[in-house]
């Protein structure tokens, strides 16, 4: 066979296979040794590795710390409000506590208060009933006849004025509209006030919103100049982006149901700014300015030789 080695593996003796195997691995100095392995030693190996042990590690599980039991309740009266709270700790050891508000609080606000100030207490120690001690914290006299600790609250726990950052909206061409359509001021120039009437009929208030009204299409929401800004670099180059043109941009952003009176134009530039399509656009060949034929009658002029002279008239004129 010219295939050596295709004769070792297909032969039905292993023996002489192995043999075979060995001559055509000769010649590249390269010997072959049986591997030697103690069968029973190979066995005992395998039980000691796979034998699990007869009584396992139990799993230690940490108990969850007793809890402690905090009760509270509000009260509000015509002059004053309070609340009382009572928080007992998991060995029994009993704290009772009143509030006395300085400020008017409803009697779902003075339970809030009282909550509050039970996890405060029960962060800094770890709650007699608590009906009782919101109506004496609401009481105009106090009369303690078990020892229980009073605190005078004067401000809520959670003011209620949040700051939050004001944003100016700057004039736009949505404002006279809107003030027409809602309280129908009118400019005092008459020719402007004719103007801005005729072009309020085409517009809608909703619910504070201005819409363009449209003959094929719904309301058209229309957006200040921040928001057009952002409307076209979406629609663009967006999750859907396509990198339009400037018209198909405007008319795509118009299908959206958004609308402002420039908003072809600003289509327009957009597109001329994007990166990616001016680099990917196609190359314009056409010339900056218009073509102008020049005449060039030079190729023309010829010069040339009259060898033969003129020709004699014949009879007849011919």
């Amino acid at each position: 066979m010219d295939q050596p080695l295709r004769k070792v593996l297909l032969s039905p003796e292993a023996s002489g296979r192995l043999v075979n195997w060995s001559i055509e691995l000769g010649e590249f100095d390269v010997q072959y040794k049986p591997r030697t392995a103690i069968k029973a030693q190979a066995l005992a190996d395998f039980i000691v590795e796979c034998t699990l042990p007869e009584d396992p590690p139990q799993l230690v599980i940490s108990e969850a710390p007793d809890p402690w039991n905090l009760y509270v309740d509000g009260s509000s009266a015509l002059g004053s409000s309070g609340a009382g709270l009572i928080l007992i700790s998991p060995e029994g050891f009993t704290i009772k506590y009143a509030l006395r508000f300085g400020f008017q609080a409803s009697n779902n606000e003075a339970e809030y208060e009282a909550l509050l100030a039970g996890i405060r207490l029960a962060h800094a120690l770890k709650n007699t009933q608590a009906d009782t001690l919101s109506r004496l914290a609401s009481a105009d006299e106090i009369d303690v006849r078990h020892p229980v600790y009073l605190e005078f609250l004067k401000d809520r726990s959670i003011s209620s004025q949040t700051e939050i950052e004001i944003i100016k909206q700057e004039p736009c061409w949505m404002d006279m509209i809107i003030k027409y359509l809602s309280i129908g001021e009118l400019s005092s120039e008459r020719h402007e006030a004719r103007n801005l009437r005729i072009k309020a009929a085409r517009y809608a208030l909703v619910e504070g919103t201005l819409y363009k009204k449209s003959f094929s299409l719904p309301y058209l929401k229309c957006l200040r100049p921040p928001e057009s800004l952002y409307a076209p670099q979406e629609v663009h180059e967006g999750i859907c982006g396509q990198h339009l043109g400037g018209r198909t941009l405007a008319q795509k952003i118009l299908k959206q149901g958004y609308y402002w009176p420039t908003m072809q134009r600003d289509a327009i530039e957009f597109t001329r700014r994007c990166d990616k399509c001016q680099k990917f656009a196609p190359i314009s060949h056409t010339p900056v300015a218009p073509l102008t034929s020049i005449v060039f009658p030079i190729p023309f002029a010829i010069w040339g030789m009259d060898l033969l002279g003129p020709f004699l008239m014949a009879s007849g004129q011919r």
